[in-house]
């Protein structure tokens, strides 16, 4: 498995990746919409690392505030 921000595929027409490789890595697609186009998927990542960095640094943090998420689902 391997993942990439770059459009492989135009890259490969561009020179910047080797189409060899390309064709073996590009056995079967799988898009993932950036983070900005799922505003749903927010709330439960944030949570989810909350309950993870709880459990490694022995500390508890309650949640986020209405602005802190606010501001995670603001940014660009």
């Amino acid at each position: 498995m391997a993942a990439t921000n770059v459009d492989l595929q135009a890259a490969v027409k561009a020179g910047r990746f080797r189409s060899d490789l390309f064709y073996r890595l590009n056995v079967y697609l799988v898009v993932i919409p950036s983070l900005r186009d799922r505003m749903a998927d927010i709330s439960p990542l944030v949570e989810s690392m909350l309950q993870r960095f709880d459990a490694l640094h022995h500390k508890r943090v309650t949640g986020l505030t209405n602005k802190a998420l606010r501001a995670f689902k603001g940014h660009t």
